[in-house]
This record gives C-alpha cells, structure tokens and sequence, in this order.
C-alpha cells in the first residue's frame, strides 16, 4: 500500500513517496515526467537488484522517450541559430555582444519550450549536474548527454548547410584560445587560463540551474518557476560577453562537440569538454553543501550513518568474495 502526499511542484519534479517496506530502502520517488528530483533523494538503494529495478522503470516510464528526443531537438536548435550567429569570424566587440544576445534568447526561448517536457537541459554539463546532486536519475542522465552530443552535430551540420563557404571560414563557430591586444601588447590565453575560465563559467550556470529548480524554494517562491528561463538566459548571456575574447566561450560540451565534429578538428577540444564537466562537479558539491535540504543532508552523512553504509557493503562484498570460492 503506497501512502504519498504530493506537494505541488514545477512540471517534471519528483517528489517523495513512501512505500511500506518490503525490501531495503523501500522509500522511492514516484517518476513524475521529466525525472528531476525534487530535492536529495532520502532513498538508498542497497543492492544491485534496487538499481536494476530502479533503471528499469525509469526507462520503461511513458514519457522517457519523449523527454529524450526533446533534448536532441532542443540542442539541435540551440546550436543552429548559435553556429550561424558565429559564421562571420570576425571577433570585435559588436560580435561579442551578438553572439552573446543570440546564445541567451535561445536558450530562454527552448527553456520555456521544453521545460515541461524534458526540462530543458540543453547541456551536458547541467545534466551532469543535477544527475551529482541526486535530482535527475542517472539512466535520464546518460541517455540526455547522448541526445544533447548527436542534437549538437545535427544543429552544426544544419548551420553549415546554410551557408559551407561561410562555416568554412568562421572554423565552424568552434571555440578556440584568443589573443587580448591590451596597451598594444598582445597577451595569449594559455590552456591553462582557458580550462580555468571554463570550469568558472560552467559551474555559475550549473549552480544556476540547480539553485532555481529547487522545488522547496519554487514552492516559498511561485515567481522563481516562471522566472527560470530568464536567469538561465542571462548566464548564458553573460557567460558569453565575458568568455568569448577569452576563449570563444564554450560552457556546454555538446556545443563543442559539434562543432569540431563537423568542422573536422579537434584542436583544444579536451578544454571545453573538461572545463564543463569539472564545473558541474564543483556546482553539484556547492549545491549539496549550501543549498541542499539541511536535514536530508546531515542525516545522510551522519558518521553513524556513513559507518554503517560502510560496513554493510564490507560485509556484502565479503559474502560474495565467499560465494565465489
């Protein structure tokens, strides 16, 4: 018998259901579409059997697929109307400030689309993220990378069909390390400075997301919900004015991915698509420490508690080691 009290939240939230227990860790999250987590998840699951069961119904839910293929569309138009924004080449401060505008509207505009159906991600990094910080299931995760990476490619390929003399020339819109010109002295970005930018900029927009798809403050809050895609539209433009003299700004691996699969070069690649996947990282700790649910957190890493996780997998892994023999 299930005993659940939903709290209203945001389209595609989970919220906690309790299950009688018949198994351990019986508490689960009832999948409301498109599998975010409404906060850190109170569940464990002690077995490989609760992760089979639990992936399993994640995938089988009815709107998994939907929720996949909007991420790849999503993705698909973000980097068209970006790449055709950046055909041009020429890197002054007009450019700047236009690819900037076109990269935050776009993504406001396909936040707002999507977000009922898969949450408007759009970005590695973000689903790396929240899947980090317990509010998206890892299988939802995985298959939403896949689809942003293919979407990316599809998105550049149509930008370059546009115009394939012009993409030539603008390198594919790909990210690249610039070159300040600062009191008539030229200063190069090092690959360095470039990851470092990267991380930074991933993680204020992970942390963004994070932070303003919280259901316990959209709940406190009801103007934060519709006010979503506008504050990610704004890092997102603010990102760009910032990073692209720096390094053309990437900040979304897919973005990156695309355009050197399609331009057919993988120079500096590894910058922005590690960059990102450090950011989230960061972000999904940062999260969990300031913002996270306090007493769902300290519960969860009570010494007792993580002591007892401890020796509960010790003992498990002994009963197999012995089971083996």
């Amino acid at each position: 018998m299930v005993a659940a009290t939903r709290q209203s939240a945001p389209p595609g939230f989970m919220v906690p259901v309790d299950i009688e227990p018949s198994s351990p860790g019986a508490q689960r999250f009832e999948a409301n579409p498109p599998g975010f987590m409404a906060t850190l998840p109170t569940h464990t699951l002690n077995t490989l059997n609760d992760y089979k069961e639990y992936f399993i119904t994640e995938m089988k839910h009815p709107t998994f697929a939907q929720s996949v293929i909007a991420e790849w569309w999503a993705t698909t138009l973000f980097l068209f109307f970006l790449i055709l924004s950046c055909l041009p080449g020429a890197n002054d401060g007009q450019e700047v400030f236009r690819i900037g505008i076109v990269a935050g509207l776009t993504i406001a505009i396909l936040v707002y689309a999507f977000y009922a159906v898969s949450g408007g991600n759009i970005n590695p990094a973000v689903s790396l993220g929240l899947a980090l910080s317990g509010r998206m299931t890892a299988p939802r995760a995985c298959f939403y990378i896949a689809a942003q990476i293919v979407g990316a490619i599809t998105g550049t390929a149509m930008a370059k069909a546009v115009s394939p003399r012009a993409f030539d020339l603008g390198k594919g819109g790909m990210n690249a390390l610039q070159t300040l010109d600062v009191d008539l002295e030229s200063i190069a970005i090092t690959e360095g400075q470039a990851f470092f930018a990267e991380v930074m900029g991933s993680m204020l927009l992970v942390l963004a997301v994070l932070f303003c798809t919280d259901t316990a403050r959209s709940i406190e809050h009801p103007h934060m919900t519709a006010l979503i895609p506008l504050e990610i539209g704004f890092v997102v433009l603010l990102a760009h004015v910032a990073m692209i003299p720096i390094d053309g700004c990437g900040i979304n691996p897919a973005r990156s991915i695309g355009s050197a699969a399609i331009y057919g070069s993988l120079v500096h690649l590894w910058i922005f698509v590690w960059g990102p996947v450090v950011g989230a990282c960061f972000a999904a700790l940062i999260y969990r420490l300031i913002f996270a649910p306090t007493e769902v957190f300290n519960e969860y890493f009570k010494p007792e508690n993580v002591m007892a996780r401890a020796s509960k997998g010790l003992r498990t892994l002994s009963g197999q080691d012995r089971g083996s023999n």
